[in-house]
């Protein structure tokens, strides 16, 4: 069916063809300007073409945040991502790079042992994120200090830019739940 000019137009074409009338699913075959000469329906595979793609095994990431809550003014600690990489420019729950990090911090703060919340898995398009949510609740000043981190209230925190984990986390806290 390909012109000898125009090949563009065309491919374009056939391309809103298929987004149209030539759907996977309830395919309008009887509206479809090339009916009488395709071969799915000639030969009766209009219901399995086209072939669903392989699902392709995606790798996992994992990460440890540290979801910091202050009781007596429900608040929580957020630090603003880089505007380049994962959620850029998003408010997101510290993230812990590793043991002797939070060793660091619980030895300045004086920070009680966290709670060990059931891990989210986060689907982005080439990866899995497991995030291993860990909560440490705060009853009086000092509150820990991380850079690029501010205190949000929990009535405030909904006006900030977050990604759809930290939002689930945001809800439990703000329904008094733990996950």
């Amino acid at each position: 069916h390909m012109p000898d000019s125009s090949c563009r137009e065309d491919t374009q074409a056939i391309m809103d063809l298929g987004a149209t009338v030539c759907t996977r699913k309830q395919p309008e075959c009887i509206t479809c300007p090339l009916e009488n000469s395709c071969v799915a329906r000639e030969k009766g595979l209009v219901e399995q073409l086209p072939h669903p793609k392989p699902g392709k095994t995606l790798p996992t990431r994992d990460c440890s945040m540290l979801i910091f809550f202050h009781c007596d003014d429900q608040e929580v600690l957020l630090q603003r991502q880089p505007e380049q990489g994962i959620w850029g420019g998003l408010w997101s729950f510290p993230e812990l790079q590793s043991t002797q990090q939070w060793s660091k911090l619980k030895e300045e703060s004086a920070l009680p042992e966290p709670e060990q919340w059931k891990n989210i898995r986060h689907t982005f398009t080439h990866f899995h994120l497991q995030i291993n949510p860990l909560y440490i609740k705060l009853r009086r000043p000092p509150k820990p200090r991380i850079e690029g981190a501010e205190w949000v209230t929990l009535d405030t925190v909904n006006q900030r830019g977050l990604p759809a984990p930290v939002q689930r986390i945001i809800q439990q806290l703000q329904q008094g739940k733990s996950i």
